[in-house]
């Protein structure tokens, strides 16, 4: 609300009661967010060649910070310099792999669903373009259609496929962590879920007495099928009467012909 000025319904010259709203407001230019934290990955120092470079830069950066400090360090300097020396070292070397998320489907083979897709879409462009197209432009058409339904196919088995690799062996050559039991259920439950991660809905129960709208719910589909109708019946069976003066006394808008 802060950020709206002035707003306005205006005419235009056009004899309506569907008036456009305008307004004015400020829009803040650039948003401030906090910067994102750095995830460190412990268990990288498992791996020998990492650990033993973790203490060469651990110590060439104490070096760097020790120096900042003139003359002779005392205890607290000293234990300052060494965790700056380490949190950088930290951040630099042991910083958490983005690909530790696991992606979708589409996400992992997204260059090549995507190519599909615009050409795709090239192709219905053309097609729509046409004031009435030919059998061998929608022939056209049905190429680029197929190309996409199949690159979808094989995007979901290679991401299939590369959950169960996660069981099996590591993807990456350079992590030499041991695979997890939380990680092999982790691997299993999205494999149950399948790639389109779909989640199954759950049909709504009518009480079965509509009349006071309390007791028991509906246990089969067919009972809320039965309870539906019957409300529906009793609904729209009843007859409503009006006074047809009381209509012809509600103000109308004048008949604008040249609208037509």
């Amino acid at each position: 609300m802060r950020s709206v000025m002035d707003a306005r319904s205006v005419a235009w010259g056009v004899d309506s009661d569907h008036r456009a709203i305008v307004m004015r407001m400020r829009i803040r230019r650039t948003i401030w967010r906090p910067p994102a934290s750095v995830k460190i990955d412990l268990g990288k120092l498992r791996n020998k060649e990492v650990a033993r470079e973790f203490r060469q830069r651990t110590k060439e950066s104490l070096e760097r910070f020790s120096s900042d400090f003139d003359g002779v360090l005392s205890a607290d300097e000293e234990r300052r310099a060494f965790e700056d020396a380490i949190q950088k070292t930290a951040t630099d070397l042991l910083k958490a792999d983005k690909g530790r998320k696991r992606m979708g489907w589409f996400t992992a083979s997204e260059a090549v669903l995507m190519a599909a897709i615009n050409r795709r879409n090239e192709a219905q462009k053309r097609c729509n373009a046409l004031w009435i197209p030919s059998a061998a432009d929608r022939e056209e058409l049905r190429a680029p259609r197929k190309a996409v339904r199949r690159a979808v196919e094989v995007a979901k088995e290679a991401w299939m496929m590369k959950l169960v690799g996660e069981i099996n062996s590591r993807e990456s050559a350079d992590d030499q962590r041991p695979l997890s039991p939380k990680e092999v259920w982790q691997v299993i439950r999205a494999l149950q879920k399948g790639p389109r991660l779909a989640v199954p809905i759950t049909p709504l129960n009518l009480r079965k007495d509509q009349v006071s709208g309390t007791g028991a719910l509906c246990e089969t589909e067919a009972e809320n099928g039965e309870v539906m109708v019957a409300a529906q019946r009793k609904t729209f069976d009843k007859t409503s009467f009006f006074d047809p003066e009381a209509v012809n006394k509600i103000p109308l808008h004048e008949l604008q012909l040249w609208m037509d």
